[in-house]
């Protein structure tokens, strides 16, 4: 795919956490370069496992997991950017909050959620680049419509790992 030479600017809004303390039982760091060595497209936490969706499979991260419960969940609060957010997730009515964080050079979508299990998450890398739309396959006639439409909604739709989200940075870029 072609790159266009403009990068997404870093933003104080994405909080990064490279500097947090790290909990014992959780290496971040091998964890995001497990996932980008694999082209994982989400890093799944649940039931104190580590899983990687790579293309359509689900796979198990054997050799990250170990920690305890309590490291476990330790480890997940301490990626929760902010006070509003933490305690959205453990006293609100859904019991989850979806924030960005940037760790290790990587930027994420994060969905961090109670279950009957505990807490879990979900992860997924997001890529720094911009690519052109129409080596995309967005056409110019889809972009000017999306761009025209004074009313209503435009949905984007696929399966896990399609291009959803970089399909709309391009429109939106």
């Amino acid at each position: 795919m072609e790159k266009i030479e403009r990068k997404r600017e870093k933003s104080d809004l994405v909080p990064t956490l490279d500097h947090v303390v790290k909990p014992k039982g959780i290496k971040w760091a091998e964890i995001i370069k497990l996932a980008d060595k694999t082209n994982a497209t989400d890093i799944l936490f649940n039931n104190n496992r580590i899983f990687m969706r790579i293309q359509t499979d689900v796979l198990p991260t054997d050799s990250l997991d170990g920690p305890s419960k309590e490291q476990y969940e330790e480890a997940l609060l301490s990626i929760v950017p902010s006070e509003t957010h933490m305690k959205e997730l453990l006293d609100g009515e859904d019991g989850a909050v979806d924030f960005a964080v940037s760790m290790f050079g990587k930027r994420l979508r994060a969905n961090v959620y109670k279950d009957m299990t505990g807490l879990n998450a979900a992860l997924r890398p997001l890529s720094e680049e911009v690519f052109a739309a129409d080596k995309l396959g967005i056409t110019e006639e889809v972009l000017k419509c999306v761009a025209t439409n004074k009313q209503g909604l435009v949905l984007v739709t696929g399966p896990t790992g399609s291009g959803k989200c970089l399909g709309v940075d391009t429109e939106v870029l």
